[in-house]
């Protein structure tokens, strides 16, 4: 099979519902299961907004709350492309509480909040490698870059969700 065909297996909507898989997976392995977190699918609303997370909830008019860290995981190999997590400062809190193990009374330090998210983003990146990319092709993943990059290519797809009392968003970019 030529590498044109098997690329065409990287669509939006393969894409997205196996990104959904990984993030279920990855969040109730690591976060959920800390202190009954809750963790709810949401409506995406576009256009995306570098500074907000844009959704709706449950038919209310569409919603933003701010970007309070993003983390980007590349790919490169026979596709390039990017996954990408964004979430408010309750979610990152929720995070990192929950992957530390943490109790609320406890202080958050930021390199604790990095290491969270940086391994969270790992986790669902190698996941969706995994997945849905080695079947197609040959990728590496990069590391986890906080210096807010803006995603290069097409948004193939983003997923909304109410973690706690927070919002995140997890994208695929492929350029």
């Amino acid at each position: 099979m030529g590498s044109e065909n098997r690329l065409a297996g990287l669509q939006s909507a393969h894409l997205l519902k196996t990104l959904q898989t990984c993030v279920d997976e990855v969040f109730a392995l690591m976060v959920c299961s800390f202190k009954s977190a809750t963790m709810k699918n949401l409506d995406v609303a576009h256009p995306r907004d570098e500074s907000a997370i844009r959704y709706q909830e449950d038919g209310s008019s569409p919603q933003s709350i701010a970007v309070h860290k993003q983390v980007v995981i590349g790919f490169d190999g026979d596709a390039k492309g990017q996954v990408v997590l964004r979430c408010s400062l309750e979610t990152a809190d929720s995070i990192t509480r929950g992957l530390l193990m943490m109790d609320e009374s406890e202080v958050i330090e930021l390199s604790a909040i990095n290491d969270a998210l940086g391994e969270c983003a790992n986790m669902l990146a190698g996941s969706l490698k995994t997945k849905a990319l080695d079947p197609v092709g040959k990728f590496q993943l990069g590391l986890p870059d906080f210096s807010e990059p803006k995603p290069q290519g097409d948004m193939e797809g983003a997923l909304v969700y109410r973690v706690a009392e927070g919002v995140m968003s997890v994208e695929v970019w492929l350029s």
